[in-house]
């Protein structure tokens, strides 16, 4: 990757060079933005009609729970909103509030403690079961037009996209560790990006721009037309030099930090400590007037209350409002519990991905140790893209020494087999030449290949006949030129 001209990371036509609005709008996005609702499971069999599971004990009735996203409340996939009409969205609150219209009944009739249980969260909140189909209404009031389905469906999408480079991001700090981006695990990032819905573009804009901002350089020339060949065709080294240069300028932001907030300490300190001595006088005048303020007020205030208590009930707008809040605060305590739930549970995936890592582990040695690189370059893939998903740094290391491992001895394979190959070329080029009779070149050319060290030792054995039958040949050829005039002549090469 270079800074002053895109000669590496753009797309085939050279026109596709890297937007400003990856680099910048999207990876300098505040942590404390509104982030992607939690993922819901809408099982859409039709329009008209539920999943046979949907009032199960933990079923889909519970993405009415689901905040910001009116399209999970009403049992939509926001996925798919550009094929969502306002007719689907009418549909489906009819069905959803006859649904909750029931379980209302059952609330006032006679099952009030089953339907509590089950739908009325940790707390059992009569509040909370009431204030579903208002919940309900206030989704389909937002999307009961074709413009409240676009925007709320480019809102979400948006939220997504954001969320999904978000985890491309924390993907990517933890292969950057050692400094590197090798092509597989190039490769992993790409496969999480597809998992998580992204374009193959757009995640090669974003990783790009994030190895732009690190400094990162290729190790070799990348190849391929596209942005993603490009980035996954080489290894990535990030610049050590800025990354320091970085921390030091960090490091003398935070101590002149520190210095200001002493100096303003020590100066708050003198102003408080020479206050009581500036005024004394102000101090002793100060409790009598309170007091004069204070006394007489019980007295003033006596006949007001008297006159409210019989008054008219007072309005239930504060009742309503507080009644609003506790069934806020109720959703919160479910969305919470959901919440913890789902940590749980990624917790105990994180735990089984480690335990399968683990187990193929041994098998992806045993791959390498049979030099069946292919097998081992996709196995070491998947399990990078698994332990990655689940920020499993050890896991991470031991993959990616296996791997390197594996590249390195396929490196060494290869070049011991175009070693082979050539001096397999030479054996049979020594063969021809004995067997065409040239037998001077023959012995050179083999003197040449046996100075090799590195020469296999079949090969060399090959040769080494060919030169013993080639200066033998030679011999018997010196020792039968016919003697004329005491003058050897030797007979004339074929």
């Amino acid at each position: 990757m270079k800074n002053d001209d895109n000669e590496y990371l753009e797309g085939q036509d050279h026109d596709s060079h890297l937007p400003a609005s990856v680099g910048e709008s999207r990876t300098k996005t505040p942590r404390s933005e509104p982030r992607a609702p939690e993922p819901v499971t809408v099982r859409i069999t039709s329009v008209e009609e539920l999943p046979a599971t949907f009032d199960d004990v933990d079923g889909e009735w519970r993405t009415i729970l689901t905040k910001d996203d009116p399209f999970a409340v009403l049992f939509l996939d926001a996925r798919n909103w550009r094929s969502i009409t306002v007719a689907m969205v009418k549909s489906r609150h009819e069905i959803l509030a006859a649904f909750w219209k029931k379980k209302i009944m059952a609330l006032r009739s006679g099952a009030k403690a089953q339907i509590l249980k089950k739908y009325g969260g940790p707390d059992r909140s009569e509040h909370l079961v009431e204030s579903f189909p208002l919940i309900l209404d206030a989704a389909y009031d937002e999307l009961s037009t074709e413009e409240g389905i676009r925007t709320a469906g480019a809102r979400l999408e948006r939220l997504r996209t954001d969320s999904a480079l978000a985890e491309i991001e924390h993907r990517l700090e933890i292969f950057l560790v050692d400094g590197e981006l090798t092509p597989l695990e190039s490769r992993s990032l790409f496969a999480e990006a597809t998992r998580l819905e992204l374009s193959d573009e757009l995640a090669a804009q974003f990783i790009a721009a994030k190895l732009t901002e690190r400094g990162a350089s290729p190790i070799a020339r990348p190849r391929g037309g596209s942005l993603k060949e490009q980035l996954c065709s080489a290894t990535w080294s990030v610049s050590r030099h800025r990354t320091n240069g970085w921390k030091l300028l960090a490091v003398a932001a935070a101590a002149l930090v520190i210095i200001v907030v002493a100096l303003l300490f020590a100066i708050a300190f003198r102003k408080e400590a020479s206050a009581p001595r500036s005024n004394p006088v102000l101090a002793d005048t100060r409790a009598p007037l309170i007091a004069e303020k204070v006394v007489p007020q019980p007295a003033a205030s006596q006949p007001r209350v008297s006159i409210q208590a019989d008054a008219a009930p007072p309005p239930p707008a504060p009742v309503i409002v507080k009644s609003k809040a506790e069934t806020e605060a109720e959703r919160e305590a479910v969305a919470a519990e959901l919440h913890q739930k789902s940590e749980r549970a990624a917790r105990d995936a994180a735990q089984t991905a480690h335990e399968e890592i683990e187990r193929s582990l041994t098998a992806l040695r045993n791959l390498a140790a049979q030099d069946r690189f292919e097998d081992v370059e996709t196995e070491s893939e998947r399990l990078l893209t698994l332990a990655a998903r689940h920020s499993l740094s050890d896991d991470i290391t031991t993959i990616r020494e296996i791997a390197s491992a594996a590249r390195e001895r396929k490196t060494t394979v290869i070049v011991d087999q175009e070693r082979r190959e050539r001096y397999a070329a030479m054996a049979r080029q020594i063969e021809q030449l004995t067997e065409a009779g040239k037998y001077p070149e023959a012995i050179s050319l083999a003197n040449d290949a046996l100075r090799d060290p590195q020469l296999p030792a079949d090969l060399r054995e090959r040769i080494l006949d060919s030169q013993k039958k080639a200066r033998t040949e030679l011999k018997r050829i010196m020792s039968s030129a016919v003697v004329k005039g005491g003058e050897v002549k030797p007979v004339q090469k074929h």
